[in-house]
């Protein structure tokens, strides 16, 4: 095996790995989120904190809209994902949420397509058996999202907000789809929550 495919094999087994030590421990993850929140809810309610919002079930973009029109939370961050992997697209500054679905949308028009012709590139290097399955498996994921996309636009798991804690929380009570409040810090990335997980 060669140097390129051995490193795509280590990258692949890497990402394996990582796939099912997050899919092992997101209750711990959710029970710390709600104990952090609930501790600054009780202790801080007027503080304004940075959070993610994931949601029960995926949302599409139209449907968030709807929703957002009537929050005074300042909404940060959409994100997205999937089993393999997450995403989402950050607010520039000032950017309104009219503004930022147009972009989001056509940004990530631009990744699907990217990577399909990464995914096709990949299967080109595939060694053996294994590597050609997982750059197949990946290929057909892509197909699926692209397809969906152009169906149905995007599917959001969550948004990134700023607010007081007691805003967030209101939030969350007015809003049964949002499953789990984590409270982030800026410039800190985190893996997202996927829905049914």
């Amino acid at each position: 095996m060669n140097q390129t495919g051995r490193l795509t094999t280590l990258i692949l087994l890497l990402a394996f790995a990582t796939s099912c030590l997050a899919q092992s421990q997101p209750s711990r993850r959710i029970s710390e989120a709600q104990e952090s929140f609930q501790l600054t809810l009780l202790s801080k309610p007027e503080e304004k904190v940075n959070a993610a919002l994931f949601f029960s079930e995926s949302m599409f973009l139209v449907r968030l809209k709807e929703v957002l029109a009537h929050t005074t939370l300042e909404i940060r961050a959409f994100r997205h994902g999937t089993q393999s992997y997450s995403g989402g697209y950050t607010f520039s500054a000032g950017e309104s949420v009219e503004q930022a679905i147009a972009n989001y949308s056509r940004d990530h028009s631009l990744f699907l397509q990217k990577r399909l012709e990464l995914e096709d590139r990949m299967a080109t290097t595939a060694q053996n058996y294994i590597e050609s399955a997982a750059f197949e498996s990946h290929r057909r994921e892509a197909e699926q999202m692209q397809a969906d996309y152009q169906a149905n636009g995007i599917r959001v798991i969550g948004i990134e907000v700023a607010g007081a804690a007691k805003d967030i929380a209101a939030f969350q009570q007015e809003n049964a789809f949002v499953r789990v409040i984590e409270l982030t810090y800026r410039g800190v990335p985190q893996p997202a929550m996927i829905p049914g997980k």
